[in-house]
């Protein structure tokens, strides 16, 4: 059974959908540093490319931690000082499609972007846009929906295929709107795309059906609530 990690708060919405799914949730509590509105977002706490791991610091010496080492994935601990305000809280909110690494040169830990376009042969891809996981939902390894202009064009840029939507129109307590690739996820080795509630609203709900049964994924809708913005989340399985 995969590991899924996400946010403490999202347990009462979405634990028994997940354990529907054959996944088990692993949750992470409130990062203290961070604004208390996103401070349950797992993509502000966590960034996972292939078999690593970076985590926040707060998350050391966890049962999170120990978890993810048991189950045979390398985990680090960059060195930064988080905070409630850009750029301190989106250090580790990277995001990587494929061998592809989106990264803001602002806010990115750069240890982490040199470690793996060196070490790991990713492609590095620059972007303003520093809250990347949010603002993309990757469909494979060559393909992403996002809504943040630069990120489409920079994506393009680099050979991937993009479907570029309306901003907006997935909720996020304590702000106007929140973003799609934060209220998603792959189930990769399942072919399914999963998402945290219903795309009625979604002025693109078509187009993002249309895009992911193009590769091969089936959509999997959590909640019978509209589509809501969690900070994402992330699946590992036991290598």
């Amino acid at each position: 059974m995969s590991l899924i990690l996400l946010g403490e708060r999202y347990r009462p919405h979405l634990d028994a959908p997940l354990r529907n799914l054959g996944l088990n949730p692993l949750y992470l509590p409130d990062n203290p540093m961070l604004d208390p509105r996103l401070a349950g977002h797992a993509d502000l706490s966590v960034f996972a490319a292939g078999e690593r791991i970076w985590l926040s610091p707060q998350l050391k010496g966890t049962e999170i931690h120990e978890i993810l080492l048991k189950i045979g994935y390398f985990v680090y601990f960059p060195n930064i000082l988080e905070g409630k305000t850009y750029p301190a809280d989106a250090h580790l909110n990277l995001c990587a499609v494929g061998k592809h690494l989106f990264f803001s040169p602002k806010a990115s830990v750069p240890a982490i972007v040199e470690f793996l376009t060196i070490s790991e042969d990713y492609q590095p891809i620059p972007v303003k846009q520093a809250y990347l996981r949010c603002a993309m939902l990757p469909a494979d390894e060559e393909s992403i929906i996002t809504a943040d202009p630069g990120v489409a064009k920079a994506a393009r840029a680099a050979g991937l295929q993009v479907l570029q939507i309306e901003p907006g129109h997935v909720a996020l307590e304590g702000y106007d709107y929140g973003f799609l690739g934060g209220a998603g996820f792959l189930l990769t080795e399942q072919k399914i795309a999963v998402l945290t509630g219903r795309l009625d609203r979604h002025p693109d709900k078509g187009r993002i059906e249309a895009f992911l049964r193009e590769r091969g994924l089936a959509l999997h809708i959590l909640t019978d609530e509209p589509i809501f913005d969690i900070g994402s989340a992330f699946v590992f399985a036991h290598r």
